[in-house]
């Protein structure tokens, strides 16, 4: 038995293309464009698309760092230009900057008995006051306190009051306010602050 032979169609270059074959052809054109689209040229086009936006955010960002740049530098000739106006102290703190302190740790002692005093303390409960060790400067010496007290909340901001009026130079470095669990209007204050004496 014999194998039938397949005989491909003879094309000539010079035959012209039936409608079948130019509908195949613009077929496979179409497709090609499609296909090229598809996988080439949409993908470069959100790329492109992402591109855009991240140079416009650092065109926007340049400009803001340009403008922050340019309102400092009309901030500091504005400072520059104005006339420095002597600071001025009113006569409780300067008396309480030109006191000389002959016996530091009398001063100290001296201080801590003002913060747990009655005048002062009213109303309040000193549970504590810790004194650090002293640092001495040129000019001054630091003592570091720590100051727990416990009170109603009036009697809290009394305290404080009184404190701004003490003559000496007391400098609050932190404070904390922590309402008691189980006592209404009661309030735990706890302040990190320090002495500062000058030496003679």
């Amino acid at each position: 038995m014999k194998t039938p032979k397949l005989e491909m169609p003879k094309m000539r270059l010079d035959q012209r293309l039936t409608l079948r074959e130019k509908v195949f052809f613009v077929a496979a054109l179409i497709g090609l464009l499609i296909l090229f689209i598809n996988m080439i040229w949409t993908p470069q086009g959100e790329v492109i698309k992402r591109r855009k936006k991240e140079i416009n955010g650092v065109e926007q960002q340049a400009q803001a760092i340009e403008g922050l740049i340019e309102t400092t530098k009309q901030q500091i000739a504005i400072e520059q230009s104005v006339p420095k106006e002597e600071v001025k102290i009113d006569e409780h703190t300067k008396k309480m900057l030109e006191r000389k302190v002959v016996d530091p740790l009398a001063e100290i002692h001296s201080t801590v008995g003002l913060l747990s005093s009655r005048r002062v303390a009213r109303g309040i409960k000193v549970d504590d006051i810790d004194i650090g060790e002293m640092v001495s400067q040129e000019t001054y010496s630091v003592v570091p306190l720590s100051l727990h007290v416990r009170g109603r909340f009036g009697a809290i901001q009394g305290y404080i009051a009184n404190l701004k009026k003490l003559n000496r130079p007391i400098v609050v470095k932190s404070f904390r306010l922590i309402r008691e669990v189980g006592s209404a209007g009661m309030v735990d204050l706890s302040a990190d602050m320090e002495l500062f004496m000058p030496k003679r």
